[in-house]
């Protein structure tokens, strides 16, 4: 049989996932050897995906197989498989940019960025800028696909953010679910965040320095955090930056050691497995250098790299998410690994420090009064004022 329906079906749930970039090579060639059979592959397609796809509870029909290339379906699945494989002279097939990564078929990637250049938002694109200036790119991550504050992070915080902050930038928002409309990239990640940190490897894929996006380091914050742009601005953006972390250990009480990642493995032994994956690879292990019975766990709402930190970050940032590593040990562990530096931060509890906290989470932007605590403390009015957290 030319087309494994079971295999396409893992195949698109995956891809749903958020999980296909690296599986499409793989069962390309083992599903369309040839762009001959591509055709016919298209056609068996299409007279089984409704019954084998559509009926998985896992896909939600208001977006199905929206995660693969924005617009694809039964009715364009022939042009968008046909134009999104090459087949080279061994006749296997291999991946276009737009259908490893989610990206509107009429906007380019670069569309979703939001530029602040000498303190304000400009319209024009100056590919120039990345190598005449410092620019840094900002990942606002939303775990959830709430996005009515999306128009007020980035029109009026960010905008007010660029006045104080003493750099040029980039704004990336990502969440869930593409929304073309408030210029939300689609990160193909299941809610809650809990692998949080793959919208940063998104974002560096969609703009790598050999396309000319050569930053000089790469921000994510989520979009309830808060960053004080004096503040921020007077850190060491030649470090990685890091939240505060706590040892962990991998069987001490933590609510998070009992949960299962997307494999239905304990995120304690995810962890572990991806730790032992690292400190068995010489290169990986070359980037640590630190006592792996050591281990950290902190918060992962905030992290900062420099340029020179981005292959390293790639690299330890694939084997966290291959192992679906929980958030709060992967970010704590790659940044370890970067030599970060904790910054005076701010997350829950009684912010006793938030006079000198570079970033505060959470602030819910859905709260009148929690947004005028953002605009204080970006504008530098007051530091003093805390949202309401347990």
């Amino acid at each position: 049989m030319l087309l494994n329906i079971s295999d396409l079906t893992s195949f698109v749930i995956s891809c749903y996932n958020g999980e296909c970039q690296d599986k499409l090579s793989k069962l390309g060639r083992s599903m369309f050897p040839t762009r001959l059979n591509i055709n016919k592959g298209v056609n068996n397609l299409n007279n089984e995906l409704d019954k084998n796809i559509m009926s998985n509870s896992n896909i939600p029909n208001d977006h199905f197989m929206s995660t693969l290339t924005p617009g694809i379906s039964t009715t364009n699945l022939n042009k968008n498989i046909y134009q999104s494989t090459i087949p080279d002279n061994n006749s296997e097939l291999k991946t276009k940019e737009g259908f490893s990564m989610i990206r509107p078929k009429n906007l380019t990637s670069d569309s979703f960025l939001t530029r602040f250049r000498d303190h304000d938002m400009v319209n024009d694109t100056d590919m120039n800028d990345y190598q005449n200036r410092k620019v840094y790119l900002f990942v606002i991550n939303f775990h959830h696909t709430k996005y009515k504050a999306a128009p007020f992070i980035r029109n009026t915080i960010y905008k007010l953010f660029a006045k104080k902050y003493p750099y040029d930038f980039d704004l990336f928002l990502i969440g869930p679910k593409e929304n073309t409309r408030l210029k939300i990239y689609g990160n193909g990640l299941f809610s809650k965040g809990y692998y949080a940190y793959h919208s940063m490897k998104i974002a560096i894929e969609l703009f790598p320095p050999e396309s000319g996006y050569v930053y000089a380091g790469y921000f994510e914050a989520n979009d309830d955090s808060c960053l004080q742009p004096t503040l921020l601005g007077h850190e060491n953006h030649d470090r990685a930056m890091s939240e505060t972390w706590f040892p962990w250990k991998n069987t001490r009480r933590w609510r998070w050691n009992a949960k299962l990642n997307r494999n239905r493995t304990l995120f304690n032994k995810a962890y572990m497995n991806a730790v032992s994956e690292v400190e068995s690879d010489s290169l990986l292990h070359s980037y640590c250098r630190f006592d792996f019975s050591q281990l950290r766990r902190g918060w992962g709402d905030f992290f900062y790299f420099p340029k020179s930190n981005l292959t390293a970050f790639l690299d330890l940032e694939s084997v966290m998410y291959k192992h679906y590593v929980f958030l709060e040990n992967a970010v704590p562990f790659i940044l370890n690994c970067l030599d970060a530096y904790e910054i005076v931060d701010c997350n829950h509890g009684k912010m006793w420090d938030r006079r000198h906290c570079s970033h505060l989470h959470p602030v819910k932007f859905s709260r009148p009064r929690e947004r005028k605590i953002c605009l204080h403390r970006v504008k530098g009015t007051t530091l003093r004022e805390r949202p309401d957290t347990w």
